[in-house]
């Protein structure tokens, strides 16, 4: 019957033992603002923006710039963790990335090239890996030129001149050179506006708020 088998299988043993009064004393339960600090966890449950533009960007990592870049000075440059595989993940200088901010390691430090926006002097994938640029992003249907968040020039061309060469001017190749030629490229002013709504309705800063909460 229910109760015999209940005893076979042990439903009825004592195996929980009730806490110590010394393993609880002096706790506060309205200290447990997360799941995180119930289990003890050192990290943090991510949070993103509620603007379905916004890109992905967790809001809780104390990083000001892309999940992907790295804040040195006023800039934010693509993580010399992504950009050497995890042989020298730390940035010593917009040039170069190292193992460490030794003495010994910062003259051994990986430079690829001292052209500006180039090697390590570039900005993350999401920013499209040009020139560094201030700490914030864009929005995920926006773009980076000369340090400005446009509409991405694939949309307003419907694909046609996907390339953004200035705040006026969409190309259908990245090729600068061949961005002159007329047939390559089409000016409006139309071209120079945001992605969003309101102030971000035309082309804008990047905005902090959506890499890191309180900035």
């Amino acid at each position: 019957d229910l109760h015999a088998t209940q005893e076979k299988t042990g439903m009825y043993k004592h195996d929980w033992t009730a806490p110590k009064e010394s393993d609880i004393s002096g706790f506060d339960p309205r200290s447990i603002n997360s799941i995180n600090a119930l289990t003890g966890g050192k990290g943090h449950a991510p949070a993103f923006s509620t603007n379905p533009l916004a890109p992905p960007e967790d809001l809780w990592d104390g990083n000001r710039c892309a999940d992907d870049e790295e804040l040195l000075g006023k800039l934010c440059y693509k993580k010399c963790s992504l950009l050497t595989d995890g042989k020298a993940p730390i940035r010593l200088s917009a040039f170069s990335c190292g193992k460490s901010r030794g003495f010994a390691d910062f003259f051994s430090a990986k430079v690829v090239t001292l052209v500006p926006c180039e090697g390590y002097d570039i900005s993350g994938d999401e920013a499209g890996n040009g020139c560094p640029h201030k700490a914030g992003t864009c929005l995920v249907n926006e773009e980076f030129s000369l340090g400005k968040c446009y509409k991405r020039c694939e949309d307003l061309t419907v694909g046609q001149y996907p390339h953004r060469t200035s705040a006026d001017t969409c190309c259908k190749t990245k090729n600068f050179l061949e961005c002159i030629d007329p047939s390559n490229s089409h000016f409006s002013f139309g071209f120079n506006v945001g992605g969003g709504k309101g102030a971000e309705s035309k082309s804008h800063s990047p905005n902090t708020k959506y890499t890191e909460l309180g900035h």
